[in-house]
């Protein structure tokens, strides 16, 4: 992503027209590698921790898909269960912040081993959809990337809008384009 300002914003000069930038599958896995682990504590009682992203791209719906590990400890008994996710998520630029993030988080496959026969969890956590749900409510809206300060004012100073994010066969596409 730092490569943003180099490709993205230093044609600015020049006429305004669309600029468009691509980072590769690796390269947008080196990024969400970055950001995890991700921890997050539930009701209190509950710690969720989701770690090791593998990405695939899903042009086709504008999504990635992501295959993640998941720990979960109950503060309570001090329990801890591992297991695995695939979930599917689109990005989003958001100019309050100048952030990168996560958004629409679909949890499509859930397993933790050993929850089932885990007697002090709740029977809601061991259901597919409602498991889901707590990794939807850890992983949505979060921050992958945030441009730096000095990069943005450039795209705004050139007239350019926010990127627009596209999810392509060959990668993560940015697209600036000027203001309306």
């Amino acid at each position: 992503m730092a490569l943003v300002s180099g490709s993205l914003l230093g044609a600015c000069a020049s006429v305004l027209g669309p600029r468009r930038v691509v980072y590769s599958e690796d390269e947008l896995a080196a990024l969400l590698a970055r950001r995890f682990p991700v921890d997050k504590r539930l009701m209190e009682w509950l710690d969720v921790e989701v770690s090791h992203p593998k990405v695939r791209l899903l042009p086709e719906d504008n999504r990635l898909e992501l295959g993640l590990g998941v720990a979960l400890r109950d503060r309570l008994f001090t329990t801890r269960l591992q297991g695995r996710l695939r979930l599917s998520t689109a990005l989003a630029v958001r100019p309050e912040d100048r952030s990168l993030r996560m958004r629409q988080v679909k949890v499509h496959d859930w397993a933790v081993d050993g929850l089932e026969d885990a007697g002090r969890w709740p029977s809601r956590l061991q259901g597919q959809r409602l498991g889901g749900l707590l990794v939807e409510r850890v992983l949505e809206d979060l921050s992958i990337y945030t441009f730096k300060d000095s990069d943005w004012q450039r795209l705004t100073d050139a007239g350019y809008a926010p990127p627009q994010v596209r999810i392509q066969p060959q990668g993560l596409e940015l697209l600036a384009v000027p203001r309306a």
